[in-house]
């Protein structure tokens, strides 16, 4: 009974992340740290979840505790590079990123990343480049707060604000890419929203395909997919008419 309720624990939490509700989805992995605490996936999830509201001193922490609890690993040093990127740990992010390149699992299982390895490599290696994540990192912010305003016009039943705040917070997050060609979190966030909130699976798709090309995790594979059936049903809806 106890795996039963944590494994339904984990997948609210997983399924209320991949809609880009961290709140919710942190509260699940909160439950299920009362019940596990110290389990890989729950050191892992709220790690996850803590990086994605961005926090990132809390997700760094878990990222540590997870790695001095179950040994280093490329996607452990990938996680803490990218915690050091963004909180401007320049020098912190390099190393992690080229000990996440030099580990076998890189090439091995994880060719498509090693693109992005390099291009924040480069970017760190430059003082003037890497200051540039500022300016992405205020965009993101500034686009977060709008899908915060669109999911509370859902709430409120206003479908006209609902609709301009999550344009206004696709827009943010495309330019937070821009600013930063490495940010893949600002592509995957634009995706859902378009996905979820606009019905836009096409455009959705197309971010979740560019955000892939920087970071191949399970959760960008499964929203993929998500908007690759939402695309599928729509025509088939529309054969049938």
């Amino acid at each position: 009974m106890h795996d039963i309720v944590s494994s339904l624990f984990e997948r609210l939490g997983l399924n209320a992340y991949t809609l880009g509700k961290y709140p919710v989805a942190e509260k699940w992995f909160r439950r299920l740290e009362k019940r596990e605490p110290g389990s890989l996936r729950v050191i892992r999830n709220i790690a996850l979840v803590r990086f994605a509201q961005g926090a990132y001193a809390d997700a760094e922490m878990y990222f540590l505790q997870e790695e001095a609890r179950f040994g280093d690993s490329y996607q452990r040093h990938r996680a803490l590079a990218d915690t050091a990127y963004a909180l401007g740990k320049r020098t912190d992010a390099i190393r992690r990123y080229k000990a996440a390149l030099a580990d076998p699992e890189s090439a091995e299982r994880y060719p498509k990343e090693r693109g992005f390895l390099q291009a924040r490599i480069s970017l760190c290696a430059d003082e003037t480049t890497f200051a540039r994540r500022i300016g992405s990192a205020d965009f993101f912010i500034q686009a977060e707060h709008a899908r915060d305003r669109s999911e509370e016009a859902d709430l409120a039943k206003d479908p006209a604000l609902m609709i301009k705040a999550a344009e206004d917070a696709v827009g943010l997050f495309l330019k937070a890419h821009e600013a930063d060609p490495t940010n893949w979190p600002a592509l995957n966030n634009a995706g859902a929203i378009l996905m979820n909130s606009l019905k836009q699976p096409e455009k959705a798709l197309e971010c979740f395909m560019k955000a892939m090309e920087l970071c191949d995790i399970d959760s960008l594979r499964h929203n993929k997919e998500l908007a690759e059936n939402s695309i599928e049903k729509a025509k088939a809806n529309n054969n049938r008419k």
